[in-house]
């Protein structure tokens, strides 16, 4: 087997250490995580860090637990939106 052979046979397993390494730093980060004050009382530490772990791998940049907290934000803004317009739907007519 050639050397080049071997590399793309490891190629997988060394991204996904690197992979697992990166997710156990996040962890590890999470537990220090301090929230901003002005962050609602119902985004967690651990809710910033799930939303890292989840996205960090679809981004170029590094999520910060800002932008975490904003992307939750978004999320929550989006749900009310839907569950207003469904309450809207749903009720019976008061005609």
């Amino acid at each position: 087997m050639h050397l080049a052979e071997r590399w793309q046979l490891c190629c997988p397993l060394q991204a996904m250490r690197l992979f697992n390494r990166l997710l156990e730093w996040i962890d590890k980060s999470v537990a220090l995580l301090e929230l901003p004050p002005e962050t609602p009382p119902w985004i967690t530490p651990e809710l910033v860090g799930l939303t890292i772990r989840v996205w960090q791998p679809y981004y170029a940049e590094e999520i910060t637990p800002e932008v975490a907290i904003t992307m939750v934000q978004s999320v929550g803004r989006l749900f009310n939106i839907l569950r207003e317009s469904s309450e809207a739907i749903c009720s019976p007519s008061q005609s």
